[in-house]
């Protein structure tokens, strides 16, 4: 459990968390579970993931769609770039609930096209936004470097994603 990523855990406690928060976090479960978990991250939780097994036991991971190792602020640049109303919407959607973010552009920027609208909404409403402070962390390009490259990893992506197109998953994997 990420902190402040549930409701009931408060939104103060997700403010100021940083990457490196939630790499403790991740460790802080995946050092009680026996035998050592595959950790799995999405997007912000792959990079997570990825930090964590530098200091886990852990037999492998999955990253599913992780942000580049570019960094956010080099997708978020392509992504204005390529479609300037998705961008927005998508920002508006960091800084006001989604349910104030238009829903096509969230609709496309975040679920594929055969995901019914009534999923999309009730997902859309648990949906909440992100530490500024960890989206800061992530701006920039990740450098994850690995003790042990005998750890087996699997890397997915979408190849219709918007935010973050195959070409960037490759070059993260």
């Amino acid at each position: 459990v990420l902190r402040g990523n549930y409701v009931e855990m408060g939104r103060a406690a997700v403010l100021n968390a940083t990457v490196d928060d939630y790499v403790a976090d991740m460790l802080s479960v995946a050092r009680a579970v026996k035998p050592p978990p595959i950790l799995v991250g999405h997007s912000m939780g792959a990079i997570v993931a990825q930090r964590a097994l530098r200091r886990s036991r852990t037999p492998a991971a999955v990253l599913m769609n992780p942000v580049p190792i570019t960094g956010l602020a080099w997708s978020a640049m392509l992504l204005a770039q390529r479609d300037p109303e998705m961008f927005h919407d998508v920002n508006l959607m960091q800084h006001v609930h989604p349910r104030g973010a238009p829903f096509k552009s969230l609709r496309r920027a975040l679920f594929s096209n055969k995901v019914a609208d009534g999923h999309v909404v009730r997902h859309l409403e648990r949906m909440q936004a992100e530490s500024e402070r960890a989206l800061f962390d992530l701006s920039w390009p990740q450098s994850v470097f690995f003790e042990t490259a005998d750890i087996p990893l699997l890397a997915l992506g979408a190849g219709d994603d918007a935010l973050f197109p195959p070409w960037m998953i490759t070059s993260s994997a």
